[in-house]
C-alpha cells in the first residue's frame, strides 16, 4: 500500500515528455484522475511540459510531412515485460550498425536535439547515470530505451498509464492494440505518426534502427504492414518467473507515478490478463511474418549462452556473422549485475499464474512460427 508520506519524487513520472495539450487531454479522458495529496506531481508535470511545448516549436515538428517508412530498416525486441528484453536489447545495441532510442530522447522526444535538453535533465536529477527504479540496471540520457515512452509522450496514448492512474488500468488496455479496432480513427493516426517519426529520426548513416517494445508484442502484424522490412525477436520465459518479476515491477513503476492511490487494487488480476491478451494477440499474428522475419527465443537459453543466442539472431535474420568482440564488450560491463529477488505468491496464486499462462507457454515451445 502507497503512505501518503513516503511518496517518490515527480521526476520518476514517465509522462513528463508531454506538451500541455497533451496532458489536458490524457487528465480530461480519465475520469477523476486526481486525487488529493499528488497536485504537486501535475503542476511539475505541466511546468515541464511547458518546456516541452518550447522545443516543439524549435524543432518544427508540427504539421512536418511524415517520411516513406517502407525504406526503413527496423527490428522489433518483443515479448513480455521481464523477459529479458532490456538485456537482448542492450547486448544487440553494443554493435554501431543499430541505431537505438535513447532514454532522452524517448522521455523527451520534443527536447532531444535542442539546447533545452540537458538543462531540463539536470533540474530533473537525470542527467547523469542513475539506477533504473524497477531494478539494478544503470542508466545514462544515452541508454537505449523502449519506443513506448515516446509514444506515450508524444500522444498520451498508451498502456503505461497504467502507472499514473491504477484506478483506471483497464480502460488503457486498448492501447496494446491487441484489437486495432478498439482505437478510434484520431487515435491510430496519432500513434502511427509517432512510431514512424520517431523511427525515422534514428534510421540516419544507413543503420538499422533497433527497437525494444513490449507493448509490440501484440501487434507485430501492424507493424509489419508499416515497416515492410521489419524483423522480429520475440523473447519468452517460465511464467511463475515472469509473473514475481512483473507484479513487483508494476508495483514500483505505480508508486513513483501514480496521480491516484489505488495502486494495488486489482494489479494482481491486471498483471494476469494482460499476459493473456499480449500473448493471443501474438500467437494469432505470428503467422503473418515470414521465418526469415522472425527469431522466437527463450529467455533462459539467452541468458545461459548470450554470445550463442547473438549468433543464432544473426543467421536467422540474414544479418551475416556478429562482431562478437563488442557484445563481448558489453557482457563485461553488466557481469557484476545481480538480478533482483522477488517474492514468491501463495499457492493460490501460483496455480492460478500456472493453470492460466502455462498453456501459453507450452503454445510458444511447442510449435515454430
Amino acid at each position: 500500500m502507497l503512505k501518503r508520506n513516503r511518496e517518490h519524487p515527480f521526476q520518476r513520472m514517465d509522462v513528463l515528455g508531454m506538451r500541455p495539450r497533451t496532458w489536458r487531454r490524457t487528465l480530461a479522458r480519465v475520469p477523476r484522475p486526481v486525487d488529493r495529496g499528488f497536485e504537486h506531481r501535475v503542476l511539475g508535470g505541466l511546468m515541464v511540459a511547458a518546456a516541452n511545448a518550447v522545443g516543439a516549436r524549435l524543432r518544427r515538428l508540427n504539421g512536418q510531412a511524415l517520411p516513406n517508412p517502407s525504406g526503413i530498416e527496423v527490428t522489433f525486441i518483443i515479448g513480455h515485460w521481464r523477459s529479458g528484453t532490456t538485456f537482448l536489447h542492450h547486448l544487440l545495441a553494443a554493435n554501431p550498425r543499430f541505431g537505438t532510442l535513447p532514454t532522452s530522447m524517448a522521455i523527451f522526444p520534443d527536447l532531444y536535439g535542442t539546447p533545452l535538453l540537458m538543462p531540463v535533465l539536470t533540474a530533473l536529477g537525470i542527467g547523469k547515470p542513475y539506477r533504473r527504479l524497477i531494478d539494478n540496471v544503470m542508466l545514462t540520457p544515452d541508454s537505449p530505451m523502449e519506443l513506448e515512452f515516446a509514444v506515450l509522450n508524444l500522444t498520451g496514448l498508451s498502456e503505461y498509464l497504467s502507472t499514473n492512474f491504477p484506478r483506471n488500468r483497464r480502460d488503457f488496455l486498448k492501447y496494446l492494440r491487441a484489437s486495432p479496432s478498439d482505437c478510434t480513427v484520431d487515435e491510430d493516426r496519432a500513434w502511427r505518426r509517432a512510431v514512424i517519426e520517431t523511427t525515422a529520426r534514428l534510421a540516419v548513416d544507413g543503420r538499422t534502427v533497433l527497437h525494444k517494445n513490449p507493448p509490440s508484442t501484440a501487434n507485430i502484424g501492424e507493424l509489419k504492414r508499416m515497416f515492410p522490412r521489419a524483423q522480429f525477436v520475440f523473447l519468452h520465459r517460465e511464467p511463475l518467473g515472469v509473473f514475481r518479476s512483473t507484479l513487483r515491477t508494476w508495483q514500483r513503476l505505480t508508486h513513483g507515478g501514480t496521480l491516484q492511490w489505488d495502486v494495488d487494487d486489482g494489479l494482481e488480476d491486471y498483471v494476469i490478463e494482460r499476459y493473456i491478451r499480449l500473448h493471443e494477440a501474438y500467437l494469432a499474428q505470428r503467422g503473418q511474418i515470414s521465418p526469415g522475419d522472425l527469431v522466437e527465443m527463450r529467455f533462459e537459453d539467452l541468458l545461459a549462452d548470450p554470445l550463442a543466442a547473438v549468433g543464432a539472431i544473426h543467421r536467422q535474420l540474414g544479418w551475416g556473422a556478429p562482431d562478437i568482440a563488442v557484445h563481448e564488450g558489453y557482457l563485461s560491463s553488466v557481469e557484476r549485475y545481480q538480478r533482483g529477488d522477488y517474492a514468491v505468491p501463495d499457492s493460490e496464486l501460483t496455480n492460478r499464474v500456472q493453470q492460466t499462462w502455462g498453456p501459453i507457454r507450452e503454445r510458444l515451445d511447442g510449435s515454430d512460427p
